[in-house]
C-alpha cells in the first residue's frame, strides 16, 4: 500500500508545516513519520491538528499509536519542532473486501489557531 503524507495550515496560522515523503508499507508493520513545523510569527502560537484518511474506507484500520494531533501544539517565535506519528494499518483489513483493494492512501493533517 502506498501512503502519502499531506500538511495544511489554515489562514490566521502563520506556520509552515512539512509533511514526510510517500512511503509503502505493509498491514501489520509499525510506521514511524516524522512532520515538521516552523513559528514565522513574532510571538509564540498554539495550534490543534485534525487528521483525515482518504479513501474514508481506511480509516478504521490506519491506527495511530503516537501522534502530535492527539494535544495542542505550543511553538515559538522561529522555532522548528518535529512531530511524531506512530501507526500502522490493522491486518484485519485484509478481510474487508472493499478495503484491501485500496492501493494509494492520503494522511493528511491541517493546523489550527488555537486562542489561548
Amino acid at each position: 500500500m502506498n501512503v502519502v503524507f499531506s500538511s495544511q495550515v489554515n489562514d490566521g496560522l502563520d506556520w509552515n508545516f512539512e509533511a514526510p515523503d510517500k512511503m509503502i508499507i505493509t498491514e501489520g508493520v509499525k510506521y514511524d513519520v516524522t512532520f515538521k513545523a516552523q513559528n514565522n510569527s513574532s510571538i509564540p502560537n498554539t495550534g490543534t491538528s485534525i487528521f483525515n484518511v482518504l479513501p474514508p474506507k481506511i480509516g478504521p484500520y490506519l491506527l495511530k499509536i503516537e501522534c502530535f494531533c492527539f494535544q495542542d501544539q505550543k511553538i515559538q517565535p522561529g522555532e522548528v519542532v518535529e512531530f511524531p506519528v506512530t501507526f500502522y494499518i490493522d491486518p484485519l483489513i485484509l478481510e474487508d473486501p472493499e478495503a484491501k483493494k485500496v492501493k494509494n492512501v492520503t494522511l493528511s493533517y491541517t493546523f489550527f489557531e488555537k486562542k489561548e
